[in-house]
């Protein structure tokens, strides 16, 4: 890789480097296409922090690869809504691809659950609801959204996870990664019956091989409202294979098997979300959002922005404040799932925070 003004290690961008017009402070990540790196732009004294999300040199070579990386940040640079991180562009330097993105503080949701379950704490069943009543709005935007000839994009995220959903310290909900997101005008050849995304939040019809539509996200989003809400994965830990089984022939355990005193209404709403049978599972994310935001007004009440600020402060006393530079998310790996499982953290997260593993039971989802 040739980069004038650039310090490399093994293909790395070394905190000084300067790439266009940044300077690089840390690298943040490395995923399955990309180096993703904090950096600055400005003068000393006088900046803004940003993030690179850099394609891999080796993927250079690669047209669809770079094609793919392209139509990642057109489609993302698209969206504009309060619960999507903004992306201010794609450039080029020295050689370089690279997205430019909003730099944001906070932990992912998969992050905050294992914060809490090390300190034998629980997600507070308010903010587990407004947390995903957020995500709904964010996806009934995104699946709503039409192109500058107003035609509708048909856009599906496909990777709506824990480790996808950001909660900055200023109170802010965000979902992450548009790198394996679906629109109508994109045309990218891939393999036969190649599944993409993390297997716990795979639909059914995915698993099998289809293409799916929009409800792929209304169930990925129904599992990250179980673990949130149950502190506890749908499925026990199993074999990638035996999930695979699962996911293709049986319903999860009802929330009130788990917890007796969790509400019944909350309860049919997870499974409905969740539902193996299309045609059963709720039609979009604001049919969702609409039952999810009436069973809380009628049980915990809405919650405002603020609040949610306030509750995310009383968790940076939980964290271990030493940085951890592998928090990325990562591609998921073929060798099981629970190397599936440990992917850490989305694109956006600065490290931080390390995190305490805790000890968990069988039954309890490893975060």
């Amino acid at each position: 890789m040739e980069n004038t003004g650039s310090l490399i290690r093994n293909g790395i961008l070394l905190p000084g480097s300067q790439l266009g017009g940044y300077v690089i402070e840390n690298r943040l990540a490395t995923g399955g296409m990309s180096h993703i790196y904090l950096a600055r732009t400005g003068t000393r004294w006088s900046h803004r922090q940003v993030v690179l999300k850099v394609l891999l040199p080796h993927l250079l070579e690669q047209s669809e690869m770079v094609k793919m990386f392209r139509y990642e940040a057109r489609l993302a640079s698209m969206l504009r809504h309060p619960n999507l991180v903004e992306v201010q562009g794609l450039e080029q330097a020295a050689g370089e691809e690279y997205m430019v993105m909003e730099y944001l503080r906070g932990w992912n949701l998969r992050q905050v659950l294992r914060t809490l379950l090390s300190h034998k704490l629980h997600l507070p069943r308010r903010v587990c609801l407004h947390i995903v009543l957020s995500i709904c709005d964010c996806l009934d935007y995104i699946h709503r959204f039409r192109g500058a000839d107003d035609q509708p994009l048909d856009i599906i995220h496909r990777d709506v996870s824990l480790e996808n959903i950001l909660l900055t310290r200023s109170g802010q909900i965000k979902l992450l990664d548009f790198g394996i997101a679906k629109a109508s005008f994109i045309d990218i050849a891939t393999a036969p019956r190649r599944v993409k995304g993390k297997l716990l939040y795979m639909a059914p019809e995915v698993v099998n091989g289809q293409r799916g539509d929009q409800r792929i996200d209304v169930y990925a989003l129904g599992v990250v409202l179980y673990c949130a809400s149950l502190m506890r994965r749908p499925y026990n830990n199993a074999s990638q294979g035996k999930l695979l089984r699962k996911i293709m022939t049986s319903e999860p355990p009802r929330p009130r098997e788990v917890d007796p005193t969790f509400p019944e209404e909350l309860e049919a709403i997870i499974l409905r979300a969740m539902h193996r049978d299309l045609d059963q599972r709720y039609p979009s994310a604001a049919d969702l959002r609409r039952d999810l935001a009436t069973h809380a007004g009628n049980t915990v009440g809405l919650m405002f922005p603020d609040e949610l600020a306030d509750y995310v402060q009383t968790l940076v006393p939980l964290q271990d404040e030493q940085p951890q530079h592998d928090t990325g998310q990562l591609p998921a790996q073929p060798s099981g799932l629970r190397q599936m499982l440990r992917q850490a953290l989305p694109f956006m997260l600065v490290g931080l925070c390390g995190l305490a593993s805790g000890a968990l039971t069988a039954h309890q989802l490893l975060f």
